[in-house]
């Protein structure tokens, strides 16, 4: 693991591109979110209503790595 952060840090520009990288993609993951949708589909006889939300609780544990 060390190596693979010691080759990211001698690379220069690719460094710090990946790092802000990975700063950027880890805010995303904590954002508070709160999305809601609906569909009326096949003339009203499928209707869809989802709510979905992100309270931005979740921990490096909760990542698929």
């Amino acid at each position: 693991m060390s190596s693979i952060i010691q080759q990211i840090l001698d690379s220069g520009l690719e460094g710090s591109a990946i790092l802000l990288l990975c700063c950027v993609t880890y805010k995303i993951f904590r954002m508070r979110i709160t999305t809601e949708s609906s569909s009326d589909c096949c003339k009203s006889c499928f209707k869809l209503h989802v709510v979905t939300s992100n309270d931005g609780q979740g921990s490096s544990n909760d990542l698929p790595i």
